[in-house]
């Protein structure tokens, strides 16, 4: 029985030991971790960013996020103007066609108006600057800022 005991703790500190090695070997061939924020090229860009090109490029973003709060309330009205329409006993496909085209020509302003508030951006940027946005995906300037972000830029100001 004492022999058992001992052999049992023998494989046990062998595992213990060959599992530590692993571990540390593991640790060894990866990369300094950076934190999460530093790895992404959106970081690196807003990091670039002046303070007059930050409020500069949130202004940009609030002129062309109100223009397309309008333009989105009018494509939401013909929508349900539309499944109004489909609703009838008789709907009329002239009509149901009209507004379809109408809420197409509103999608194209609002993409016409993201492509332009890109441009708008770009031309507040360096060229280095300009270099690190052509990294990022373009759903970046697409899109209100995540709370995340908007976190990071705040800290960034606060410095």
């Amino acid at each position: 029985m004492k022999k058992f005991t001992n052999n049992l703790l023998l494989i046990i500190f062998s595992l213990i030991l060959l599992s530590s090695a692993l571990y540390a070997k593991d640790n060894e061939m990866k990369p300094d971790k950076k934190p999460m924020m530093q790895e992404r090229p959106m970081a690196e860009f807003i990091n670039s960013l002046t303070d007059e090109q930050r409020d500069n490029i949130q202004n940009i973003k609030n002129d062309y996020a109100k223009k397309n709060i309008d333009i989105k309330a009018d494509m939401e009205k013909m929508e349900l103007d539309f499944h109004d329409m489909m609703n009838n006993d008789n709907p009329s496909e002239k009509g149901l066609l009209n507004l379809v085209e109408k809420i197409g020509d509103l999608k194209t302003e609002i993409k016409k108006n993201q492509i332009k508030m890109t441009f708008d951006i770009r031309d507040l940027l360096t060229e280095e600057q300009r270099e690190m946005m052509k990294k990022m995906p373009m759903h970046h300037f697409f899109e209100d800022q995540k709370p995340r972000m908007k976190e990071h830029m705040n800290n960034k100001m606060e410095k």
